[in-house]
C-alpha cells in the first residue's frame, strides 16, 4: 500500500510537466515527447529543456521546430507559473515559428497582467504593435 501510494505521490509531481515540443535534426533524430519545450530560438543556436535540464543545440542542425501552444499555455496556467515574463518567451518562441495567432495571445496575455515588470514592458508593446494589436 505504501509503495502504492508513493508512486501515486511521485505521478502527481510529475504530472504538471507537459509539454509536447518538438526539434527534428538530421538523421531522423528528434527531440520529443511530453517534457520537451523549447525556451528560446536565438541566432545560431536553440535553447531546449528537457527532462535532466537544458541543452543548446545549434541552428544549423535543427531541420523542423513545433511548439504546442495550447499544451504549454495548459502547462504554465496549472503550475502558476503563467507569469508576464513567461508568456512573453512562449510568445516569442511562436512568433519565430511562423505562429502569430498563438504569439498575440500569448502576448495579450502577458499585457493583461497587473505585474509586468518595468523592463518587459516596451518589448512587450513592440511584439503586440507586430502583432496588429
Amino acid at each position: 500500500m505504501r509503495t502504492l501510494m508513493m508512486a501515486a505521490a511521485a505521478a502527481a509531481l510529475l504530472a504538471p510537466i507537459a509539454f509536447a515540443d518538438s526539434v527534428s535534426m538530421p538523421d531522423k533524430m528528434e527531440l520529443s515527447g511530453k517534457k520537451i519545450e523549447i525556451l528560446e530560438i536565438r541566432d545560431d543556436s536553440v535553447l531546449v529543456r528537457v527532462a535532466y535540464g537544458d541543452i543548446v543545440i545549434p541552428k544549423s542542425r535543427v531541420t523542423a521546430m513545433k511548439v504546442d501552444f495550447t499544451e504549454r499555455l495548459t502547462a504554465l496556467k496549472e503550475q502558476g507559473a503563467d507569469t508576464p515574463r513567461a508568456l512573453f518567451a512562449l510568445g516569442r518562441v511562436c512568433s519565430q515559428l511562423e505562429m502569430p495567432k498563438e504569439a498575440a495571445t500569448a502576448f495579450r496575455e502577458a499585457f493583461g497582467r497587473k505585474d509586468v515588470a518595468e523592463d518587459l514592458l516596451l518589448p512587450l508593446a513592440c511584439e503586440l504593435e507586430r502583432c496588429d494589436d
